[in-house]
Order: C-alpha cells, then sequence, then structure tokens
C-alpha cells in the first residue's frame, strides 16, 4: 500500500513538478524565477478552490443564527446536533472541504519543492523528466538564485526573505479580517424568549462568534509568527516558494473578494428574501408600518386583525351610544 501512495506521490506531484520546474528554468535561465513561475502555476490551478471556500465562508456568516438555533435546540445530544449541521451544510450546499483542499494541495507541492531542493542540495540527480519533451531524463538545474541566493542554504542565511512572508501573511490577514470590504449582512429579527431559555442559548457547546474571534487572532498574529520561523529553518529554494505563495495571497484574496462582490451580494439577497428569519411579519413591530397606514392593510396578521375589529366594535358601540344621546336630546326640545 506504501508503494502505490508513493507511486502516486511521483507521478502526480514531483514529476510534473520537476519537469514544470525544468521548463520554467530552460526560458528563465535562473532556478529562482522558475520557482516563483511554479508558485504562480500551482495557485492558478488552486483558484476555483480559494473561489468556493470564499463564497462559503460568506454563506456560513450568513446562515449562522441557523447555525445557532441547531446548536441551541441539540445540545444535549451531539451526535444528533453533528447529524442536523451536516443536513443543513447539504441543504445550503456548504462544502468546508474545499478549504482543507487548498491547505493539502499547498502542503503537497510545497513538499515536492522540499525534495527537490533538498536532492540539489546534496548534488543528487533529479530523474523523473518526460524524454518525449526533453532530450534527457535528468534535470539540470544552476544552484544560485536571482544572481547572488544559494537555494540549498538555509534562508536564515538571507534574513530578509522569512521576514518578508511574515509580513505579507499579516498584510494577508489584516485584509480578510479587517481591510477587505465587507458584505451587507442582515440582522435576523429578534425573538422573544424567556430568561429560562436565554440561560440555555448562552451556553453552548461550540460558539461560532467566539471561533470567528479567535481565528482573526490566530491569523493576524500567530500564523506570521509561524511562518517566520518556519522560513528561517528551510532551504532557501523553499523559502523563495513560501514567500511567493504569501504574495500571492494577499493579491488573491483582493481579486476574490473583489470578483465575487455582486454574486456575493446576489446569493445574500436572495437567502434573505427567502429565510423567514429575516423577514417580520408582523407590522406593529415595523418602523414602516407605524408612518405609513397602508403598509397594514397590506400585511394582514391574525393578531393585528383581532386588534383591529376589536377596535373598530368599541368605535361602532361609541357611535351607538352618542347617536342615542342626541335623540335624547332632540326629543327634549
Amino acid at each position: 500500500m506504501w508503494d502505490f501512495f508513493l507511486w502516486i506521490y511521483d507521478n502526480l506531484v514531483y514529476k510534473p513538478q520537476l519537469n514544470l520546474l525544468e521548463f520554467f528554468y530552460i526560458i528563465t535561465n535562473d532556478i529562482g524565477w522558475a520557482i516563483v513561475l511554479l508558485a504562480i502555476v500551482v495557485n492558478v490551478l488552486l483558484w476555483p478552490l480559494f473561489a468556493k471556500s470564499y463564497i462559503n465562508t460568506q454563506k456560513m456568516r450568513l446562515l449562522q443564527p441557523h447555525l445557532r438555533e441547531i446548536q441551541d435546540e441539540y445540545k444535549s445530544n451531539p451526535s444528533e446536533m453533528m447529524k442536523q449541521i451536516r443536513e443543513f451544510y447539504k441543504k445550503h450546499d456548504i462544502k468546508n472541504g474545499s478549504t482543507f483542499l487548498v491547505l493539502i494541495f499547498q502542503i503537497v507541492f510545497a513538499t515536492g519543492l522540499f525534495r527537490l531542493t533538498t536532492a540539489l542540495s546534496n548534488d543528487q540527480d533529479l530523474v523523473g523528466l518526460y524524454t518525449q519533451f526533453f532530450d534527457s531524463p535528468t534535470a539540470n538545474f544552476g544552484k544560485i538564485a536571482f544572481g547572488s541566493l544559494v537555494i540549498s542554504q538555509k534562508a536564515s542565511q538571507y534574513i530578509w526573505i522569512p521576514l518578508l512572508a511574515a509580513l505579507f501573511s499579516y498584510l494577508l490577514g489584516m485584509y480578510m479580517f479587517r481591510w477587505a470590504p465587507k458584505p451587507n449582512f442582515p440582522q435576523p429579527k429578534k425573538q422573544k424568549k424567556s430568561k429560562k431559555e436565554q440561560e440555555k442559548r448562552d451556553v453552548r457547546l461550540f460558539d461560532p462568534e467566539t471561533f470567528q474571534k479567535t481565528l482573526e487572532l490566530q491569523t493576524i498574529y500567530f500564523f506570521p509568527v509561524v511562518i517566520f520561523f518556519t522560513n528561517y529553518f528551510i532551504p532557501t529554494g523553499v523559502a523563495i516558494y513560501f514567500l511567493t505563495v504569501s504574495i500571492l495571497g494577499l493579491v488573491r484574496q483582493f481579486l476574490i473578494v473583489n470578483y465575487f462582490k455582486n454574486r456575493v451580494d446576489k446569493m445574500i439577497d436572495l437567502i434573505v428574501a427567502s429565510d423567514p428569519m429575516y423577514r417580520d411579519d408582523d407590522p406593529s413591530n415595523n418602523l414602516e408600518a407605524d408612518l405609513d397606514p397602508s403598509l397594514v392593510a397590506s400585511q394582514p396578521v391574525p393578531a393585528l386583525a383581532q386588534k383591529t375589529e376589536s377596535k373598530n366594535k368599541s368605535q361602532n358601540k361609541l357611535t351607538k351610544i352618542k347617536s342615542r344621546t342626541r335623540e335624547k336630546q332632540t326629543r327634549k326640545s
């Protein structure tokens, strides 16, 4: 079984990466630029997954109130809660797997490049080129990137590489959570709950808002530190790849947010229009009903109809009393 996985890795990851790197090296005659172009190709291939992950994230934010209701209702039965959440995801076509796939693919491609740079540093032959495209099955790369960086040395020799990678990771986190224009998510209508129900609601096995805040702090402040130390100890060739990925991540997030802005807005309008949680059918709770009485007639509600009927009866009764009083006064006169 292990041999089978190694065969898949060699033929689907290592060899395609080696051949792309050789192709870009022939074009640029510089291993540094070849690695940069390889990182760009990888990110372009992963673009659909990045886009799907972004759409899912926005949809999750909008549907968060429903998840809270599920958690409140089934908190005493975690297995049933997970079942209901899975059905909820399926109903709304939410697939969080795209986020994990992006991470897995990034790691897999990084390991392939790590293997290549390690082999270069140990003067090992890089065998695996497609002979139908190249003259020899063995690749032949230079070890100098951008004219001065030795890709086999640790990136700590060029401290600016880990620092730049950490800086762009920080900028990406800030843009994702604080700087990027946020979609206009409407607030669901407030439901009146008893004090006992509210206390039960406050105790959750999983609080999405707390999780979101924790994720924000980790992405902005913790991940850049991890990326700095990771790039500090790895070979320079791999560090160049990760630095390029960090820069592309910021550019990609900017493009995705602006490219899918209209689509996200339409998605929000569609969900809100079909979701009772965002509609308040009682005109007495709406400011518009107080300002424009015609809106009351256009939104009949049983409770309001009863109030109106009672009010009409009272007015009719009062009218009859006034009429009788006038008659008596007329007779006396």
